[in-house]
């Protein structure tokens, strides 16, 4: 018997190695794995942005399609078990897809919908889900099958858990600091290939002489297919008929410039910023402002790509602008490709403009604002009364303040009303006098001296200073600015309604009816779906169990709660690029430093465990508006990423502790247990990003939404206590 004992101890020791080894090799295919999801999932969720001209609901949209998939993932593979050859086949095809779904989308984008056109938000979640459905599927089954490949029970899913959150912490970074601005999609795309194909190697191929070889393959595949220059190659089905000049990478987006002919096109994310030949609307925002004043000597543009506005107000006798361009890149290009006039008198400030207003003390003469629409959240906040009363600290008693709105041709629609109507009452307490002048666009122009809108004095104006213009000049101004077109447009937007402000973006509520009416869908119709799909998860696959409550919930909590501190961050600090990329990855840290805490103290963790890590996320979200609050008020850089970054980590830190948790006490089996959790985590982030962005903070503002998350957690901490 002993000799038995001693014969088969040391196969019971190589067994044991050999599955240790073979562990390993799947924990470190999974990060590889989870790092090529993350790039990718940035990447394409960008890509279709670009190409459908996205704001809020679009990016909502997309995101829920990536969440839907990767739940039906993990729910189909429940069964499905995981090999070394299965494993092969993942990393080829997890490696190839993002390339290849890429140039999909930029082929099919204009072969299924008319160019130029508005897609509804149901085209585009259908396009979604067919686009992402082979990438997301593949990862989501992984997530499932990995805990059951590493047989050891609970301890499988909380490893899997936290190897993936370190694997998209990585790609998070990467992105952020290095690939996303430095080089282009289908690039980032090839190097998530070639870092698949190396780890292939790893894994099957044991002698070294071999993985040299392959590797040696790999890295010159990889160059043959940067020199096939595949970014322009799928770019030009895009941008049929165009020529394009360049395509270029920044911390603030993609740049693509394009010519026909003789006009160049400059577009920035999938939008037409500028265009060479559009000279009208860049004279009438200038001119309508400038001619205001006798003698302006000292302008504020912020003139977002358009290098004509500076051109135009070198046409007076000025003594300094300042252009504020946050993107160098930008900068750059526009310095490159066209002809700026170089002039002593111009100073550019690579800054965010509303960082650069609240540091300064100077005051200006003349600011113009040719900023994108408040179309979403974060361009909410330079339409906000709190911004308006920054501007009137850098005017005096004559300073003129000119920005546009919209496209206008007599006509405006109730929901535009209403938007303009918001926006001019925020304006009315900053400036004694607040117009609006047709062109066009519609222009709001405000100060504190009368504001003339007589085509006569203008006219006067333009001769007094022998200023040469296309479009504003004595026939264009006498057909434009008749006195029925300014009061009927000044009457129309007088109606009575809440300013806009920062934590209540009721500008970018109206804003985005008004788009969902162009798309012909109602917003009841919309708030309908939202909450009839919640309710119908709830009682379907969440129920009355405790755990399952739980995860659900911090999955809300855990994607509403980004919204709100990158949110405020931008309105706070303006946006800048580094430190909203440490606040997303302290978040991603904090969910990864929880998920390995809990792995290591498995058998300390219980319900009481649970039950405390919901009380302390709730009191954090009541504790994050009252940071928000002083933060606002101290106006601090690097104390406001210091302390939201530190609020994120410690939130996702909890949330992170609690799935491990949840998957030792409500243990079944590896499969149908990480399947379950990560289901019900994925689609608790899909309804808190849907919820949040679109109901939550348009209807109750910033810091309310941070109260109502607060108090779902009090409500999820009672229900786990009493309900166990």
């Amino acid at each position: 018997m002993s000799q038995t004992f001693r014969v088969m101890e040391p196969k019971k020791r190589q067994n044991h190695v050999l599955i240790k080894n073979k562990n390993k090799k799947y924990i470190f295919s999974l990060f590889i794995i989870a790092l090529t999801a993350t790039l990718t999932q940035l990447l394409i969720i960008k890509e279709l942005m670009d190409s459908f001209y996205g704001n809020e609901f679009s990016y909502i949209t997309i995101f829920v399609s990536w969440l839907i998939l990767l739940s039906i993932g993990a729910n189909l593979c429940k069964r499905f078990k995981i090999s070394d050859k299965k494993l092969l086949s993942f990393h080829i095809s997890l490696g190839i897809l993002p390339l290849a779904t890429i140039i999909a989308i930029r082929w099919l984008r204009n072969l299924l919908f008319p160019i130029g056109t508005l897609v509804a938000l149901q085209s585009l979640f259908l396009f979604s889900l067919l686009i992402l459905f082979p990438f997301c599927i593949l990862y989501g089954c992984l997530l499932s099958c990995i805990p059951k490949a590493l047989n050891q029970r609970y301890k499988s899913i909380s490893k899997s858990y936290y190897v993936d959150n370190l694997g998209n912490v990585f790609g998070a970074l990467i992105f952020t600091f290095f690939l996303g601005y430095l080089l282009n999609n289908t690039t980032i795309t090839i190097i998530a290939l070639a870092l698949n194909l190396i780890m292939i190697s790893m894994i099957h191929l044991k002698k070294r002489a071999k993985q040299v070889l392959l590797i040696t393959f790999i890295i010159l595949l990889t160059i043959l297919l940067l020199r096939l220059n595949l970014e322009t190659f799928s770019l030009s089905k895009g941008f049929p008929g165009q020529q394009i000049i360049l395509t270029k990478n920044s911390k603030f987006g993609n740049y693509i410039l394009t010519k026909i002919i003789n006009q160049h096109n400059l577009y920035q994310n999938g939008q037409l910023i500028y265009s060479s030949n559009d000279k009208q609307s860049s004279e009438e925002l200038v001119h309508y402002a400038m001619l205001q004043l006798d003698n302006p000597k000292t302008i504020f543009t912020v003139p977002n790509g358009n290098p004509d506005l500076v051109n135009e107000v070198l046409k007076y006798n000025i003594k300094e602008v300042y252009i504020i361009e946050p993107d160098k890149t930008l900068t750059e290009i526009l310095n490159t490709y066209f002809n700026l006039t170089p002039n002593d008198k111009i100073q550019t400030i690579s800054r965010d403009a509303l960082q650069f207003l609240k540091e300064t003390n100077k005051t200006f003469d003349v600011i113009i604002l040719n900023l994108p629409e408040p179309a979403s959240l974060e361009f909410n906040r330079f339409y906000s009364q709190e911004f308006f009363h920054l501007l009137k600290k850098r005017t005096n008693n004559r300073s003129i303040v000119i920005f546009p709105l919209g496209v206008y041709s007599n006509y405006l629609n109730e929901k535009t009303k209403l938007l303009y109507s918001t926006i001019k009452q925020s304006l009315n307490p900053c400036f004694k006098f607040v117009k609006l002048i047709p062109g066009s666009r519609v222009y709001f122009i405000a100060s504190n001296s009368n504001v003339s809108t007589s085509p006569v004095q203008l006219i006067n104006k333009v001769k007094e200073r022998n200023i040469s213009n296309l479009f504003v000049n004595e026939y264009y101004l006498t057909g434009q600015l008749t006195p029925d077109r300014i009061a009927q447009l000044n009457s129309e937007t007088n109606m009575e309604t809440p300013p806009n402000l920062n934590f209540k973006p009721r500008a970018f509520f109206l804003y985005s009816l008004n788009w969902l009416q162009m798309i012909s869908l109602k917003f009841w119709v919309l708030f309908f779906l939202i909450i009839s799909s919640f309710i119908g998860y709830l009682i379907l696959f969440v129920g009355n169990n405790s755990k399952r409550v739980l995860i659900f919930s911090s999955g809300i909590v855990a994607s509403a709660i980004e919204i709100v501190a990158v949110l405020s961050f931008q309105i706070i600090a303006g946006t800048l690029y580094y430190s909203l990329g440490l606040l997303i990855s302290a978040a991603l840290l904090g969910m990864t430093s929880g998920g390995l805490f809990a792995y290591r103290n498995l058998k300390k963790l219980n319900n009481k465990t649970l039950v405390n890590a919901e009380l302390l996320i709730a009191i954090a979200l009541i504790l994050l508006p009252l940071i928000i609050k002083l933060l606002s008020s101290i106006n601090s850089q690097a104390l406001t990423t210091l302390l939201l970054s530190s609020s994120l980590f410690i939130i996702y830190f909890l949330i992170g502790l609690e799935f491990p948790a949840v998957a030792k006490i409500s243990f079944e089996n590896e499969s149908k247990t990480s399947a379950e959790l990560y289901s019900l985590d994925f689609m608790g982030a899909l309804f808190g990003a849907i919820i949040t962005a679109l109901i939550l903070i348009p209807l109750f503002g910033l810091l309310q939404t941070s109260l109502i998350l607060a108090a779902l957690k009090f409500c999820t901490t009672l229900f786990v206590k009493f309900k166990n």
